[in-house]
């Protein structure tokens, strides 16, 4: 595990749509593969103006705490410490520095139980990216093993279709690049309404194959 280098990192990362209890299984996987794995909360953007006298204290996260915030980072390093500088002079914000590899960011996704304006029930996408120094087979390795941890909760097999007929668009039988958890395919199962990754604007969403 390394600091950052003037090189651009290399990233590998993948697309989902994970249930609440998707998420918890994968982020328990995660733990238990990567002893030293810290998750921590994003910081809010009132928690870092100038104004506070010193950065502000990160929430670390356990597993069950994972689906109650949008945004988490992962930090594999065990020396790994927050470090802060302000930006924009002493009217400006706290921002984090010193980018250790590998590292990561997860973006939950959403999950909406009831029909909306006209919308259905649906879980949104939400993405994972693991960022590695360039060049390294060890931290390319880790960031294989977290995209293999997530196949283990999820499928890439599913159908497009459009809302509220259902009419299939085309049918994703060899694989897609989004991944969908099986608690979220079976949650979908349970109603012919609720959707996958559904596109208000387009009226489009996935469900799980027949």
């Amino acid at each position: 595990m390394t600091e950052g280098s003037n090189l651009r990192p290399s990233f590998h990362g993948r697309e989902f749509v994970l249930s609440p209890q998707d998420l918890v299984t994968f982020i328990e996987s995660l733990v238990a593969t990567f002893p030293n794995l810290r998750i921590y909360e994003h910081p809010r953007g009132t928690e870092t103006v100038s104004e506070k006298p010193s950065p502000p204290e990160l929430r670390f996260l356990v597993p069950s705490a994972v689906p109650d915030v949008r945004g988490a980072s992962l930090e594999f390093n065990p020396e790994w410490t927050p470090q802060w500088r302000r930006i924009y002079g002493d009217h400006g914000f706290w921002v984090q520095t010193g980018v250790r590899y590998p590292s990561g960011e997860l973006y939950t996704s959403e999950f909406v139980g009831e029909p909306q304006e006209g919308d259905p029930p649906h879980i949104t996408r939400g993405r994972i990216y693991i960022r590695c120094e360039p060049g390294n087979k060890e931290h390319a390795a880790a960031a294989r093993k977290v995209m293999q941890l997530l196949s283990k909760v999820a499928t890439n097999k599913f159908q497009c279709v459009r809302y509220p007929s259902l009419e299939v668009i085309h049918r994703l039988t060899k694989g897609a690049t989004l991944w969908i958890g099986h608690d979220a395919v079976r949650w979908a199962r349970e109603a012919p309404d609720r959707m996958l990754d559904y596109s208000p604007g387009h009226k489009i969403g996935n469900r799980p194959l027949d």
